[in-house]
């Protein structure tokens, strides 16, 4: 049995710079991985507004367990909030899917706190 879930990027940090007010590109490295991606928002990002997001991200990570590595397409569908003392919350969730010999689709979901800069 595999345990593809340890392929995630468990804790790291993620930097997202926004291009415009609507659309914004991430890079991301943790303990076990590294990511790629971007994200649409809708309306767009204001102090104080929840704003909901959609996007997608490439992945690259470690199995510790099993000794391998592998691909993963991560399309999160959330909400956003960005505080008057710029912290960001987002959370979402979505399908996985992973690239391997047969190419799991799972749910996942992301969780993230941050300080906007």
């Amino acid at each position: 049995m595999m345990l593809t879930r340890w392929y995630d990027v468990m804790a790291g940090a993620v930097y997202e710079r926004l291009i415009t007010p609507f659309w914004g590109l991430e890079a991301g490295m943790g303990f076990l991985g590294v990511s790629a991606g971007t994200k649409f928002y809708f309306p767009s990002i204001t102090i104080g507004h929840a704003s909901f997001h959609v996007g997608a991200s490439e992945s690259w990570g470690i199995d510790l367990f099993n000794g391998s590595s592998g691909l993963k397409t991560y399309v999160p569908i959330g909400i956003s909030l960005l505080t008057k003392s710029y912290f960001m919350f987002s959370i979402d969730a979505g399908p996985q899917i992973w690239h391997m010999e047969d190419n799991d689709i799972l749910t996942s979901f992301s969780l993230r706190v941050g300080k906007a800069f």
